[in-house]
């Protein structure tokens, strides 16, 4: 395992022990969690998880947030306040890489109170695959007279079970262009080299540009109006389940 593998998992028990320990098990309702709790997609999806107030919690002024997850499963973009609180919160946050964000917020009038979202943690899944779960370390939640709401957490995850980002890239240099067609016409029809295969993708390999299991002339037709005409999108054996059988 490596030193940063170690360390991801060490903060991450942390987390979990320190979440136990500093909830009484007596609290319940008064709870901060991610929603949705589960993003599960593939690589270079994004989404928003937001840190979010039950409708238990009342009167919120202060938030002092520690939250870790494995970012190079997962990268972070940026951090949204929530809609409805718009301008009338003030929030700062620092990342520290590679396993958890420091968030900061005080709303700025009057106080917050739940069912609603404080702020958005905007992701995207990187060709890093794996999951992880997004522990909330530290939650510290103060009052008008800036005393301690007593509350619990509820993790969240991330799971990234597949990455074809390089699908239909002939020649390995991350660009589709006129080359990678000169190279799928010669796999398809001269006996050319086979295309690379890439380990978190379940295609036979990125020639496959129909997603129906066969190199062939359909997939030259298709990278032609794709590179050419902006035609339509190449296939995602990450869209498939399974591949090639139940593609769409």
């Amino acid at each position: 395992m490596s030193n940063q593998a170690a360390r991801i998992g060490t903060v991450i028990m942390a987390a979990i022990i320190a979440g136990v320990v500093l909830m009484p098990g007596s609290v319940t309702a008064q709870r901060i969690f991610v929603d949705p709790p589960t993003f599960a997609q593939h690589c270079n999806v994004k989404d928003t998880l937001w840190i979010t107030l039950d409708d238990q919690l009342a009167g919120v002024e202060g938030v002092n947030l520690n939250v870790v997850f494995d970012q190079t499963i997962g990268r972070l973009d940026t951090i949204l306040v929530a809609p409805a609180l718009d301008t009338n919160v003030f929030l700062s946050y620092q990342v520290y890489r590679p396993d958890s964000v420091a968030i900061d917020a005080g709303i700025l009038i009057g106080s917050f109170s739940g069912p609603g979202a404080l702020c958005g943690l905007v992701v995207t899944l990187t060709d890093q695959l794996g999951s992880c779960p997004i522990v909330l370390a530290r939650s510290i939640l103060r009052d008008a007279d800036n005393h301690d709401i007593i509350h619990s957490t509820d993790p969240g995850a991330l799971d990234n079970p597949c990455c074809c980002q390089y699908h239909g890239v002939m020649i390995d240099d991350g660009f589709f262009d006129v080359f990678d067609i000169v190279e799928l016409i010669k796999y398809v029809f001269s006996g050319g080299a086979a295309p690379p295969q890439d380990a978190g993708c379940p295609h036979i390999n990125r020639s496959d540009v129909t997603c129906d299991g066969v190199p062939d002339v359909f997939d030259v037709v298709r990278m032609i109006d794709f590179v050419f005409s902006g035609g339509s999108p190449l296939c995602d054996p990450c869209a498939c389940n399974p591949y090639p059988a139940s593609c769409p």
